[in-house]
């Protein structure tokens, strides 16, 4: 399904920016098509469209106009207080990134901010998240604090209201940010029995099918949360582990590309286990790799001296 996705994603070529990232209507057809191919199924040639629908659709959209929007959105720089109030409300657990998710959550809660403005907001988030062009890895895609009001302004204009212009910073908070919220160490260490280690194959095989529950042999950032939240309780306070710990492990031999190198596969699973188990301090070196014994039936393989894991099958 995602390499029909892809494929049908920008089919003709003449879409950007969202209409190239997203099904669009006209071209689902395409995409159900691509999708019942790649499932081996046998599908009848079908006569070429008498009008181009992507195009119909985008017309459409233009034409459509939706009643005025407005909204108050603290970009100016004196209303710091009621700024940092926001994003503190949108930020809960206090890590200084924020996901489009969790700001489309408050903007809308607070702001009745709805599906009409689901695009522009994604736009304002795409512009901001790498603003000065100088972040990497999960700086780069998420909100941090120093970015936020940024934010706030290039969405208050593409909503099309009227943009005050503000002085410039007197400081960069992208670097010198201060933390809204101090993180509290847990009163008790946390502790989670990860099946990271050689010898429990069979535990994180069935760990895997709950990731993987689509079968698919890929697995989201947010498939592997879902599932670790509700089996080790994992929580605000182990989510950045995760997310550097997948965007480690996601093309761990650095040689691939597509679907393969942006998610965690199954050969690289024990491996994101024990990287997230070394993160959140719950690894134990006797446990490792490097401890395991190597033979047969260990699943692993002893090549210039250096020890390492076999891939395996589902």
């Amino acid at each position: 399904m995602i390499h029909a996705f892809n494929e049908a994603s920008n089919y003709r070529g003449t879409g950007s920016g969202v209409n190239a990232e997203y099904i669009e209507h006209g071209e689902f057809r395409i995409f159900m098509e691509l999708l019942l191919k790649k499932l081996g199924e046998r599908v009848v040639s079908q006569p070429a469209a008498t009008e181009d629908l992507m195009i119909k659709h985008r017309n459409a959209k233009q034409q459509a106009k939706p009643a005025p929007f407005t909204v108050d959105l603290p970009y100016q720089r004196e209303r710091l207080v009621e700024r940092k109030k926001l994003y503190q409300e949108i930020d809960q657990n206090g890590n200084r990134f924020c996901s489009l998710a969790e700001i489309d959550v408050i903007l809308r809660r607070k702001y009745k901010f709805g599906a009409q403005q689901a695009s522009i907001m994604l736009h304002a988030f795409d512009e901001t998240k790498s603003f000065g062009n100088n972040s990497s890895g999960v700086h780069a895609d998420y909100i941090e604090h120093g970015e936020f009001r940024i934010f706030l302004e290039v969405l208050t204009r593409k909503l099309g209201m009227k943009v005050v212009p503000q002085p410039p910073a007197k400081e960069n908070l992208m670097i010198n940010h201060p933390k809204l919220k101090e993180r509290v160490l847990p009163s008790k260490p946390f502790k989670a029995d990860l099946p990271y280690q050689p010898n429990r194959q069979a535990a994180r095989n069935k760990l895997w099918s709950k990731c993987d529950h689509n079968g698919n042999g890929f697995c989201s950032v947010a498939e592997i949360d879902a599932i670790l939240r509700r089996e080790y309780g994992f929580g605000g306070d182990q989510k950045m582990d995760m997310i550097h710990a997948f965007n480690e492990t996601k093309n761990f031999s650095g040689k691939e590309t597509g679907n393969a190198a942006e998610y965690v596969e199954h050969q690289e699973f024990r491996v994101f286990l024990e990287n997230l188990a070394k993160k959140t301090g719950i690894f134990k070196d006797e446990h490792s790799l490097l401890g395991a014994q190597v033979g047969s039936g260990s699943g692993l393989i002893a090549v210039g001296g250096t020890i390492m894991a076999l891939p395996h099958k589902k």
